[in-house]
């Protein structure tokens, strides 16, 4: 496994706690990983800048959501999601993405029908679920 990889598992283990107890993620902590990951995939692993911008794709459209919808998404999401596409590449993250938004919409309609109210999900937990049935070979 590669150190990129690693540090996407930690920031996004670190991420999904904070998320669940404050409903915030680390920004700082979040910028950071992904530097260090585009330094990492740039010099250790030969990667392209383009494939690099690429990665960056899937966080910027969430970013764009994010300010459409007047922060009903999360910044941090947008965030996380760049850091992703730089620590595992544009399909991985699209993939990983387009899983955890199905993943909350099931929970999310499941939770209103239930509670009949509406509310709040945190977002990076569904992240976390969808990468590692990923990683087992196992989808939802």
């Amino acid at each position: 496994m590669s150190p990129a990889r690693i540090l996407w598992i930690v920031l996004l283990a670190a991420n999904t706690w904070q998320d669940l107890k404050k409903r915030e993620i680390c920004l700082k902590f979040t910028a950071a990983a992904g530097g260090l990951a585009a330094v990492w995939k740039a010099a250790a692993e030969q990667a392209s800048p383009a494939g690099l911008a690429a990665g960056l794709l899937p966080g910027v459209f969430c970013l764009g959501a994010g300010l459409l919808s007047r922060g009903q998404i999360g910044a941090g999401d947008g965030i996380l999601l760049c850091a992703a596409g730089i620590c595992l590449g544009f399909w991985e993250t699209l993939q990983m993405l387009c899983l955890a938004l199905l993943a909350a919409s099931v929970f999310g309609t499941w939770s209103w029908l239930r509670e009949k109210r509406g509310g709040e999900l945190p977002f990076v937990p569904f992240l976390l679920g969808v990468y590692f049935l990923e990683r087992m070979g196992w989808y939802l």
